[in-house]
């Protein structure tokens, strides 16, 4: 079901604050649990948890501020704040996974010189309050790290599922302290140095690849998602106007996209017209799409024209239509010049391959004339018209209407 961006923001917040409690819940559990156990492992995730309020903190900060509304200092809005959190998630689970490696290699190498501390859990006879201790904290973060991934992928937080694989970063190394325990209680101590070398692997790697994501959004290298492309063209099949779209991108701002296309219109309509056309599929875009924070469509009157050297040389309409009301002016059938729209059709345009039209500029011309004349008439005075503009220079195709003067 798609959330509302405040029921996305109240999910997001709800989530992150029950992570905030579990962590300080859990901190205070395993420290007594390892003090009566006798374990150092046990103890060091107890720190482990005090830290992951950092994350929590950096997540409620970014998760408020990365849906702040655009202003002058940001004028594409807050969203790379996102980015900014992933980096700093990543920065802790990376120096996480530094920590649980330390402590695997400090317990390993008093497993190895046989200096009998790794027996402690079982002379202390508390072991099982360890264990169960463990498996508190690795149900608890499996289920904070499955409902935050869920919330962050519903309302596309970067920082909420990064944190929410910091919770798995926890459960796993729970699964070390588990191995740890359970290995000193069976006479196996070795399992808790191996376990606690292969967690710090995983967690390393899941802190890398969430930096890299977040650095690839900054460098404005992240691709977008295929289905919001799918979409926009979509949208744009159904959008009445439209002939075709091209230079279609995405770019991501944290939780947001912005779009970006050009859009192919009839040459013949009116700017105010092409104009409608966008807006009527930027709004479809807005409307469908709760991810897109703003669509800018750029039109094109004509089917992906190229503009070339001889296109570029062709006159101003400012320049066309003086020229033409002072000719068509010098005419005495000729009473006046009502409107003078001037068309430019591209030698590379669709129009001219698929439509039969001439490259060059393209007329349509409303001359006024008496109310009292012939059709005859009427038709030859259109007609010299028509000739005498066919003869300016880039003139291709002309259409004379006439106005009767009142």
């Amino acid at each position: 079901m798609e959330l509302s961006e405040l029921e996305g923001r109240n999910a997001a917040l709800r989530v992150t604050w029950w992570g905030f409690g579990a962590n300080v819940g859990l901190a205070g559990l395993k420290y007594v649990a390892g003090t009566l156990a006798c374990s150092s492992a046990l103890i060091a995730d107890a720190a482990h948890s005090l830290s992951d309020l950092l994350t929590d903190f950096v997540t409620l900060f970014v998760l408020h501020y990365a849906r702040v509304p655009a202003d002058e200092d940001h004028p594409f809005g807050h969203g790379r704040f996102e980015a900014l959190g992933s980096l700093a998630v990543s920065a802790v689970l990376i120096g996480t996974a530094g920590g649980i490696a330390w402590d695997a290699l400090s317990t390993l190498q008093t497993v190895l010189a046989g200096s009998g501390a790794e027996n402690a859990v079982l002379a202390s006879g508390y072991g099982s309050v360890a264990l169960g201790v463990c498996a508190i904290s690795l149900v608890t973060k499996e289920m904070l790290y499955h409902a935050s991934a869920r919330v962050g992928r519903r309302i596309n937080s970067q920082t909420l599922i990064a944190n929410a694989w910091h919770h798995r970063s926890d459960a796993l190394s729970s699964v070390a302290c588990l191995v740890g325990v359970g290995g000193c209680m069976v006479g196996f101590p070795l399992l808790d140095p191996m376990a606690g070398l292969v967690v710090s692997g995983m967690v390393a790697k899941t802190g890398v690849e969430i930096a890299w994501e977040a650095a690839l959004e900054v460098t404005e290298r992240a691709e977008a998602d295929d289905g919001l492309l799918v979409a926009v063209r979509a949208a744009a099949a159904t959008t009445d106007g439209v002939l075709s779209i091209h230079g279609l991108r995405a770019r991501k701002m944290g939780p947001y996209s912005m779009v970006y296309l050009h859009v192919d219109v009839d040459p013949d309509i009116s700017v105010s017209a092409g104009y409608h056309v966008a807006e009527r599929l930027r709004h479809k875009i807005l409307t469908s799409e709760s991810n897109v924070s703003e669509v800018l469509v750029h039109i094109q009157p004509f089917a992906r024209a190229k503009y070339q050297a001889a296109d570029v040389s062709m006159r101003s309409h400012t320049e066309v239509e003086r020229e033409v009301r002072q000719v068509l002016g010098s005419v005495p059938e000729i009473r006046g010049v009502a409107d003078v729209n001037v068309g430019y059709i591209p030698m590379s345009s669709s129009h001219v391959m698929l439509r039969g039209m001439s490259h060059g500029i393209h007329l349509k011309v409303d001359i006024i004339c008496r109310q009292d004349i012939t059709v005859g008439a009427a038709n030859a005075i259109a007609s010299d018209a028509r000739g005498i503009l066919l003869k300016l220079e880039g003139i291709a195709y002309v259409d004379v209407n006439l106005d009767l003067d009142e």
